[in-house]
């Protein structure tokens, strides 16, 4: 799913790929967070992450990594461009799904066109 987010970001919006994949990682890690509890919680403690709990230790790992990508300065969403359509949001999903459907086949949590435009409002700054 991250890939879907970062192309269409670029294909329709020419966000450049570094700062595409940038607003992608976190909306992806969350999304995808509840069947990768386990996975988190491993990288968190590879990483010598405190926690009490698989869960709290997931958490972490997610804040962590979004620290680090705001900390190096790179992008938490991306400007809406001046004069936008209205269908923006359907054009962002429409790119992905048809751009990078292996990508979302295979993310752990299944995701739909509605959740796809949930994601992609979270990643346009308004």
């Amino acid at each position: 799913m991250l890939t879907a987010l970062a192309h269409a970001l670029g294909a329709v919006l020419g966000v450049p790929h570094a700062a595409a994949v940038a607003v992608s990682i976190p909306r992806n890690l969350r999304y995808n967070a509840a069947p990768c509890v386990d996975l988190y919680a491993a990288l968190a403690e590879a990483c010598r992450l405190p926690g009490h709990s698989p869960g709290a230790k997931a958490e972490r790992f997610v804040e962590i990594v979004v620290e680090l990508l705001r900390g190096v300065g790179l992008p938490d969403r991306v400007p809406l461009p001046a004069g936008a359509p209205f269908d923006l949001l359907d054009r962002l999903v429409r790119s992905a799904t048809e751009s990078t459907q292996v990508g979302l086949t295979l993310t752990p949590r299944k995701v739909d066109a509605a959740s796809l435009r949930d994601l992609f409002a979270e990643c346009v700054a308004r």
